[in-house]
This record gives C-alpha cells, sequence and structure tokens, in this order.
C-alpha cells in the first residue's frame, strides 16, 4: 500500500501544470508613474480577465494562468487604451508609456 501512495505523489509532482508565470512591468505618462490605475489582461481562452492596479511607481504585477498573446487595457483621461502582451512560461516585461498626439489622442505604447 505504501508503495502505491509513493508512485501516486511521484506521478504527481511530475506532470508539467500549464500555466503561464507573471506579466508585470511599468506604465507612465509625460515621464511620471501611472498611478492607482486598474490594469486588466484579458486572454484567448481564460475564464475571466486578469486584474491589477498600479502602484505609486507606475508598476503593475499580475499573474497569468494562460499563455500566449494576451490584451493589455488601461483607462486614462476617460480614455480605454489597450496593446498586446504576450504571456508565458516565466515572467514577461512590457513597459509602457502613454504618448500624447497633435490631435490631444492618446495612445498607449510600448517602450
Amino acid at each position: 500500500m505504501r508503495s502505491k501512495i509513493v508512485i501516486v505523489v511521484a506521478l504527481v509532482f511530475c506532470i508539467p501544470i500549464a500555466h503561464a508565470g507573471v506579466i508585470y512591468g511599468t506604465i507612465k505618462v509625460n515621464g511620471r508613474p501611472l498611478s492607482d490605475t486598474a490594469v486588466t489582461i484579458t486572454c484567448n481562452g481564460a475564464d475571466a480577465p486578469y486584474r491589477g492596479v498600479t502602484n505609486a511607481s507606475g508598476s503593475y504585477s499580475i499573474k497569468v494562468e494562460k499563455q500566449g498573446r494576451c490584451t493589455l487595457r488601461i483607462n486614462h483621461a476617460e480614455q480605454d487604451h489597450e496593446s498586446p502582451v504576450y504571456s508565458q512560461k516565466k515572467a514577461a516585461r512590457h513597459d509602457f508609456k502613454l504618448h500624447q498626439g497633435a490631435d490631444n489622442e492618446w495612445a498607449l505604447v510600448s517602450q
């Protein structure tokens, strides 16, 4: 009986778990950190979006369980902004800046 338990435990720890890592980075506007801003990441096949908030340094860190192409969204100046991000097995850094164009429209730009 004991050998069966050992085999089951060994199999549980040997089976790879298909999940991704963390998507993290900073978001800045005019060179300054964008703080207290909700960050949402949606991935194909995920049951729900992954959510986080930027801190005083404009940094965010969100655990994402799906691998592949995802979309990061924020709201600034009453406008929604989005950019593609990629979730991997290991942590993936994605830094952004909000850039205001000549037309006064804001754009989320990857750095």
